[in-house]
């Protein structure tokens, strides 16, 4: 409204205003690691997430939230070349069951999740690695091809799961963070190695069109049945480790319990989300 008025806005300034505003009007930001127990600490910690006091330094998440709203090849080789490509000693990576594995998932909306429940409806547009086949395209249900996507850290799942509007909504079907270890080793298919170029693709399978690696995924299934998923890189965090784990036989490595469930919501996660947000240029919602 200043622009359209002829009134020149200089962002920073503006966001350093609305904070100063906002650390009169509201309360003082509360220490993160005082809304949890000291093993939920470590776990959230060991996973990237910054649960220090909040430092005069730092601009107050919720000024600026309220600042930048003012302002603001497709065939894959056959099944049986792809076998005789393998190699076992170099092409499989083994995640250890003490291994933190991340995810981001939306308890409401059109496709409903809990912590623990794989998706067998797809291939969806944003599934890189969604291994359930369909011939015009559209999404169908099969129930023997689930799967489900981890990082190793908090900021890669929010970088992944919130990268085509590069907005955190806390809010909107109800988006949960979920920090669990698998209940046995997890056997995956690295496609950060020399295994692509073996089987006639390239790196391009971990950052290329979805509909060609979701091509790809179903070969692989098809070809190594006894794997549990993939093993590959974040395209939206500098390559950072990510998996899809398919179910079967993924469901069997699933503990009972996670280590952390949260909402994305929960106060205790303000700060911290806020960090990873500054980190990656995303805005923080709700």
């Amino acid at each position: 409204m200043l622009a359209e008025a002829g009134i020149r806005v200089d962002t920073g300034k503006f966001l350093r205003l609305v904070a100063d505003a906002a650390s009169k009007i509201s309360p003082p930001q509360s220490n993160p690691a005082d809304y949890f127990s000291p093993q939920q600490q470590q776990e959230l910690t060991d996973v990237g997430m910054d649960l220090s006091a909040y430092r005069p330094s730092e601009t107050d998440p919720r000024a600026r939230t309220v600042a930048a709203r003012a302002v603001l090849s497709e065939t894959a080789y056959p099944v049986a070349e792809l076998a005789a490509v393998l190699r076992p000693t170099e092409d499989i990576v083994a995640v250890h069951p003490a291994t933190r594995l991340v995810r981001v998932f939306t308890a409401l909306g059109n496709h409903p999740q809990r912590w623990n429940s794989f998706r067998y409806s797809g291939p969806l547009p944003h599934g890189r690695f969604d291994p359930q086949h369909s011939d015009d395209g559209t999404p169908t249900t099969d129930p023997d091809a689930g799967v489900l996507y981890f990082a190793l850290s908090v900021r890669t799942s929010v970088a992944e799961v919130f990268q085509i509007t590069s907005a955190v909504d806390r809010t909107t079907r109800s988006p949960h963070l979920v920090v669990l270890r698998p209940a046995r080793t997890l056997r995956l298919l690295d496609l950060t190695g020399l295994w692509p170029t073996r089987a006639g693709a390239s790196q391009e399978i971990s950052s290329g069109p979805k509909k060609v690696t979701q091509v790809w995924a179903r070969q692989i299934r098809q070809a190594y049945p006894g794997l549990d998923g993939v093993w590959y890189r974040s395209s939206m965090d500098s390559g950072d480790p990510a998996i899809a784990l398919w179910d079967p036989p993924g469901e069997s490595a699933l503990p009972l319990a996670p280590s952390v469930l949260l909402p994305l919501n929960h106060p205790g996660l303000d700060l911290p989300l806020a960090r990873v947000c500054e980190e990656l240029n995303y805005l923080l919602l709700g």
